[in-house]
C-alpha cells in the first residue's frame, strides 16, 4: 500500500515538472513572438521614416521591403539605403564650387537608377543579352590603369565611395557594360518596332586631368590648360592623349566611342554636343571627375536604346512604396501612367 502512494505521489511530480517545463517553454516562445513582432514594427517604423539603420537595413533585406517598383520589378529599401549612404559620401568629398545636392536630388539620382537598372536587366533577359566575366574584368582593369596599381584603386574607391574594388564592380561597372550591350544590340537590331527610336550620337575623344587632391586643383588645371593650348596649336590630339590622360581611354588617344545623350555627366555632354565636327572645345570642362579638354570627332543619326528607354519610362507602371519622392514624375506628366504612391510595404513581389 505504501509503494502504492509512493508511486502515485512521483506520477503527481512528475505531471507537475511537465507542466512547469511547458509552461516554461510557453514563455520562452512567447517572449520570442514578442521580441519578433516588436523589432518588425520597429523595422517598420524605421522603414517609413528612411532610417539608416543596420538593424533595419538586415531586416528590410530578408523581408525584400521595396522602396519603388517599376513595371511590377521591384527596388528594395536595402539597395536604395545603401546607394544613398555611398552618394551622400561622394559629394561631401567634392570640391569647392559645387553646389551641393538636396537629399531630394541625391534620392532622385539613386532611385531613377537603380529604376532604371531594373528595367534594362529585364529587357536583357527578354532578349538573351548577358556580360561575361571577360567584359567586365576590361572595364575594371582600364580602372585600376588609372592609378599605380589595384590597391591605389581600391583605396580610392573607399575613400570616395566607401566601396571595395568587388563591390564597385558590382553595382557600377557590371550594370554598365550590361547597357552597353544592350544598346548596341539595340542600334543593330532589324526589329522594325524599333525603327522610330533615333536620336544624334556622337564619337569623341577627350583627355582627362583628375583631381584627386582638393588641394591640387588649380596645380592640374594649369598643367591642362598648358596641354589644352599646345592641342589648339595642332600638336596630335591622341599622341597627347596617350601622354597626359589619366584614364584607360589615354591608351586609345582618348577615344570614347559612339553615345548619345544622357549617357555623359551633363557639363561634359553639354560641351560635346555643343561642337562641330573636328572641333576641339576653347576651354577646359570641369566635372565631378577633373577637368577635360574634348574634341568631337564625328556625328551620326542612329537608332537609340536610350530615346527608347525614355519613351518606354514614360509609359512605365512606376509606384513608390515609401516617402520618397518620384524621380520620373516630371518626364510622366501628361501622359496616362499617373505615378503611383502606395504605403503599402508588405509587397515582396519577386524579383525574377
Amino acid at each position: 500500500m505504501e509503494n502504492e502512494e509512493k508511486v502515485i505521489e512521483s506520477k503527481k511530480e512528475n505531471s507537475v515538472n511537465l507542466k512547469n517545463k511547458k509552461f516554461f517553454f510557453m514563455g520562452i516562445v512567447g517572449v520570442i513572438v514578442l521580441v519578433f513582432f516588436l523589432s518588425l514594427i520597429f523595422v517598420i517604423r524605421g522603414v517609413y521614416t528612411l532610417q539608416d539603420n543596420a538593424l533595419v537595413r538586415v531586416f528590410a533585406k530578408t523581408l525584400n521591403i521595396p522602396v519603388a517598383s517599376i513595371n511590377g520589378l521591384n527596388v528594395s529599401y536595402y539597395d536604395y539605403m545603401e546607394d544613398i549612404r555611398t552618394l551622400k559620401l561622394f559629394y561631401s568629398q567634392q570640391q569647392e564650387g559645387f553646389p551641393p545636392a538636396t537629399d531630394e536630388e541625391i534620392s532622385d539620382q539613386v532611385l531613377s537608377r537603380l529604376l532604371v537598372n531594373r528595367f534594362v536587366l529585364d529587357f536583357a533577359k527578354e532578349n538573351n543579352i548577358s556580360v561575361s566575366d571577360d567584359e567586365v574584368n576590361k572595364v575594371k582593369n582600364e580602372l585600376v590603369l588609372q592609378f599605380a596599381n589595384e590597391a591605389e584603386a581600391a583605396q580610392n574607391l573607399k575613400d570616395k565611395y566607401g566601396w571595395d574594388l568587388d563591390t564597385y564592380t558590382e553595382k557600377i561597372i557590371k550594370p554598365i557594360v550590361l547597357e552597353q550591350k544592350v544598346s548596341k544590340f539595340f542600334a543593330d537590331s532589324t526589329n522594325e518596332n524599333w525603327a522610330g527610336y533615333g536620336e544624334e550620337e556622337v564619337s569623341a575623344r577627350h583627355i582627362l586631368f583628375q583631381v584627386t587632391d582638393p588641394s591640387t586643383t588649380e596645380t592640374v588645371r594649369s598643367q591642362a590648360n598648358a596641354v589644352l593650348k599646345r592641342v589648339l596649336a595642332g600638336e596630335d590630339f591622341g599622341t597627347l592623349a596617350e601622354e597626359f590622360g589619366s584614364d584607360g581611354t589615354s591608351q586609345t588617344g582618348g577615344d570614347l566611342g559612339w553615345f548619345g545623350r544622357g549617357m555623359m555627366v551633363p557639363e561634359f555632354e553639354n560641351a560635346v554636343f555643343a561642337l562641330g565636327v573636328g572641333e576641339v572645345a576653347p576651354e577646359l570642362v570641369e566635372t565631378q571627375f577633373g577637368f577635360h579638354i574634348v574634341r568631337l570627332d564625328d556625328k551620326r543619326s542612329a537608332k537609340s536604346f536610350s530615346a527608347y528607354l525614355d519613351q518606354k519610362l514614360k509609359e512605365a507602371e512606376i509606384k513608390i512604396t515609401l516617402p520618397v519622392h518620384n524621380p520620373f514624375e516630371t518626364l510622366q506628366v501628361g501622359t496616362d501612367k499617373v505615378p503611383e504612391e502606395t504605403t503599402d510595404t508588405a509587397s515582396t513581389e519577386s524579383e525574377n
